[in-house]
């Protein structure tokens, strides 16, 4: 391990002779609000495991789903489905609100949960990608790259 001597910032040498720098410490370059916690119910969904357990009933009873592309332009399932699971969890004694926050939540974790099942891997970290607020923060930051480059985004 090199040791650092320094005399004064902002940079010194390592034992190696690389030049470092110091202050206050890594930044990011594009810094992202911190996430909300997850609600109770939720916890409580994810603790029973309960979006597994509903996937394969759901995919049996619904042989018509889009294909991965058709569900990666539009990423929500039909509103039986959010019914249905809303059933499901209450009948194991997960009561969810029934607040458009609650379904927003609801929807991307049953949408990524189908996905999974249905395409393995790839279709989940597609559609969950999709859904992540983080990529859609960073893609954005790319756009905004690209306009600082003079390139279209």
């Amino acid at each position: 391990m090199s040791r650092c001597e320094c005399r004064g910032p902002p940079s010194c040498r390592t034992d190696n002779g690389r030049v470092v720098y110091g202050g206050d410490g890594i930044r990011p370059d594009v810094v992202l609000p911190e996430p909300q916690p997850r609600p109770l119910w939720l916890a409580r969904v994810h603790e029973q495991d309960l979006p597994l357990r509903w996937v394969a009933d759901y995919l049996h009873r619904t042989p018509d789903l889009p294909d991965l592309e058709r569900l990666a332009e539009w990423p929500v399932l039909r509103d039986t489905g959010v019914a249905d699971f809303r059933t499901f969890a209450a009948r194991q004694g997960v009561e969810i609100p029934n607040d458009a926050g609650a379904a927003a939540q609801l929807q991307g974790v049953l949408v990524a949960t189908v996905a999974m099942a249905r395409w393995g891997r790839p279709g989940f970290y597609r559609i969950a990608a999709l859904l992540d607020p983080a990529v859609e923060a960073a893609a954005d930051a790319f756009d905004h790259a690209a306009l600082i480059l003079g390139r279209k985004p």
